[in-house]
């Protein structure tokens, strides 16, 4: 409750009331010490509520194959009566369903560590609220049941969490419940019951230590542990140093390519990103490659997603051994830039999707130039002839605005083409636009290398762009981006970027 002045209109009565000695005073007084001991006490309550909550979660996989996946949470420290455990929401999140959470028990946890008297878990929407959690912190046992994920689903976002038959790949979005408006101390993770032996073939983002109890992996924060990819499959785990990241690949299937060659693709693309902006994004990475089930028809040969420290690469199997540079290597190279841009320069809302893809297509075409990869020929053939297929002649282009597609990208196939093509001339055309204006060379990299330096400041917004842009340029955009960007009057494309 909010203490405040309540204010009444009217006239001031006048009349003089005759005060009882002794009375009305130390009655006053008393009140005020009572209120004042109430108020105490809420501050600390607030501030006993207010101590991290420390979060450990087992992850049993023994059924992970036939898509369930069992876990147990333990949030230890003191708890408010009422506790909202969430399933947080990712960007490939399916509003639709997919994978689901069932509440199996939940029990208050005693001083020594032990479960105490069980407790109510309410459902509500994607959250469960826990009813008379106690001062030490609360056991909560729940199913996550995966889906398979079929080839009709057409939805990429269906395909993200999923079993396999062998095993299972889970995005931590869904499978972690968080509390609500709490502040987290340590997290870990513990994954137990793998059949025969399957921890060898477990693929995650995180630093692992050993424990009497197996390996403990150690996210460095909530988004950390919900922006990841966790799988357990017929997998081959590879792992490699990259400019001070741990790389971790895991392989599923037959490739006309050996995994070392994708290793080594890997190796030479994180070089050149890492030398661009001066260190790599995170500590570690997890790259998980896989077949992809949605060939054809309004699909795509190739996706590839970046969530949190994690990347998958859903790859065509039919694809030869020269589409592993040619093709395989812009996804990848796409994906891993994300890491700067995206992850650690994070948008604030959808307002910047345009940015964060349009550039990242950008500078990843210059860069598979720039580390060999690629010739200019191939980069100038590919990046504009897809701004010609998809930007230019696309039924979009003077109705919808590049920002407005890149908001409602996964709508459907042709708004995500329009937006990356749209998404990626724009980024191109803005570092020209710089260029005539300060007479430097890709004048934009100093403004990408200038945010990657002040992440800490906040999320990227589009204002937080234009004082970028002025900061490193000296130009005001915001005008142009009006027009060309935000506005739907079209980008002239030009004859050549490489």
């Amino acid at each position: 409750m909010r203490l405040g002045t309540m204010h009444h209109a009217g006239k001031r009565d006048s009349t003089v009331r005759h005060r009882p000695k002794g009375g009305v005073r130390p009655r006053l007084a008393m009140a005020l010490v009572a209120l004042g001991l109430i108020a105490l006490a809420a501050v600390w309550g607030r501030q006993r509520v207010r101590a991290p909550t420390e979060l450990a979660y087992a992850v049993e996989l023994e059924g992970a194959a036939r898509g369930q996946v069992d876990v147990t949470l333990q949030a230890r420290g003191p708890l408010p009566r009422r506790l909202r455990l969430e399933q947080p929401g990712g960007l490939f999140h399916d509003p639709r369903g997919g994978a689901t959470v069932t509440p199996l028990a939940a029990w208050n946890l005693s001083g020594d560590g032990r479960r105490g008297a069980p407790l109510v878990l309410r459902p509500e929407g994607r959250a469960w609220t826990l009813i008379d959690a106690g001062p030490h912190g609360a056991v909560v046992q729940y199913r996550l049941t995966l889906p398979h994920g079929g080839a009709a689903d057409a939805d990429i976002r269906a395909h993200l969490s999923r079993c396999s038959g062998t095993g299972a790949r889970v995005a931590g979005f869904h499978v972690f419940l968080l509390p609500e408006a709490l502040p987290v101390g340590a997290i870990s993770v513990r994954f137990v019951g793998a059949p025969g032996g399957g921890a060898a073939r477990l693929a995650v983002p995180w630093p692992g230590a050993g424990s009497p109890d197996g390996i403990v992996y150690a996210p460095r924060d909530v988004r950390d542990l919900t922006d990841a990819l966790v799988a357990w499959d017929d997998l081959r785990l590879h792992e490699q140093d990259i400019g001070g990241c741990t790389v971790r690949l895991g392989v599923r299937g037959t490739w006309a390519f050996a995994d070392r060659e994708l290793a080594r693709l890997l190796l030479r693309l994180g070089e050149a990103e890492i030398a661009f902006f001066g260190s790599p994004p995170h500590r570690s990475m997890l790259i998980l490659v896989d077949s992809n089930p949605l060939r054809g028809g309004t699909g795509f040969e190739y996706y590839g997603l970046h969530v949190g420290h994690s990347v998958l690469l859903l790859l065509d199997p039919a694809l030869g051994w020269n589409d592993l540079a040619d093709k395989v290597a812009s996804v990848a190279a796409h994906e891993m830039f994300h890491g700067w841009l995206g992850e650690e320069i994070c948008p604030q809302s959808s307002d910047l999707n345009w940015f964060i893809e349009g550039a990242t297509s950008w500078y990843t075409a210059r860069l598979l130039v720039d580390s060999g990869v690629w010739t200019a020929r191939r980069a100038e053939e590919v990046v504009m002839g897809r701004i010609a297929q998809h930007y230019a002649h696309s039924p979009l282009r003077g109705r919808v605005s590049i920002a407005e597609a890149a908001r409602g990208m996964l709508r459907d196939g042709e708004t995500t083409r329009f937006a990356y093509a749209g998404g990626t001339l724009a980024a191109e055309r803005l570092d020209a636009w710089l260029a005539e204006r300060s007479g430097r060379t890709h004048p934009l990299d100093a403004v990408l290398r200038d945010l990657f330096a002040r992440r800490g400041e906040g999320p990227l917004t589009r204002e937080r762009l234009e004082r970028a842009l002025r900061r490193a340029q000296g130009a005001d955009a915001h005008a142009w981006l009006d027009r060309h960007v935000y506005g739907i009057e079209p980008l002239p494309c030009p004859a050549a970027m490489f």
